[in-house]
């Protein structure tokens, strides 16, 4: 059998589901406030993090332009060097010739004498020996070893040797590239061309 529920029980729980309406109306009116503020933070946090992908897409872009434009600047400056050729000993019983970087048009000379051929190193005012080719035959190279010796490919009874000079220019900027263009004499050297006039 069921007890009779007190009346002072009912009383109260007929109060407590007066509220019920006005407490479940704040609990939908928190629950659209909580909604539209996660949802507004999601929509927030979606552009900025579109706005990021697009800033580093336009940094990656951007390097990529200035990565391309360094790229085509490098090949521009890595353009194949050019040469022209420089004959000498025209006058013996064998013409040389050597090629010549077309940079140092305008600070050098040629100077012959006899069997040798000096590069002069010039500047306004200034005129120094920079190297020297020489041609032996047999007898006098075997007198007179002391420059570098160059192997020519041909048969000749002749001997071709080079030497660079120590003395350098007074003028820093001078100096600069005097020791540049005897720091390549080797290189140059290297192509020299022999031609046998006999």
């Amino acid at each position: 059998m069921l007890k009779k529920i007190p009346e002072a029980f009912r009383e109260k729980f007929a109060a407590y589901s007066a509220k019920l309406p006005a407490l479940n109306q704040k609990n939908v009116a928190l629950a659209v406030i909580v909604f539209i503020f996660l949802a507004s933070a999601s929509l927030y946090a979606r552009q900025v993090a579109r706005e990021n992908r697009e800033r580093i897409n336009r940094e990656i872009e951007e390097a990529l332009r200035k990565a391309q434009s360094e790229k085509e600047a490098a090949e521009k400056k890595a353009e194949p060097r050019q040469f022209s050729r420089l004959s000498f000993f025209l006058s013996g019983p064998v013409n040389a010739s050597l090629a010549m970087p077309e940079d140092w048009e305008g600070k050098y000379r040629k100077k012959e004498s006899g069997n040798r051929m000096t590069i002069m190193f010039i500047r306004p005012e200034l005129e120094i020996p920079l190297f020297a080719v020489r041609y032996y035959s047999e007898d006098e190279w075997a007198k007179n070893k002391g420059a570098k010796e160059i192997e020519v490919e041909k048969e000749a009874e002749f001997i071709f040797a080079y030497e660079t000079f120590a003395d350098n220019p007074t003028k820093e900027e001078d100096v600069a590239a005097f020791v540049k263009m005897r720091g390549e004499v080797k290189n140059i050297m290297a192509s020299l061309k022999v031609y046998d006039r006999r």
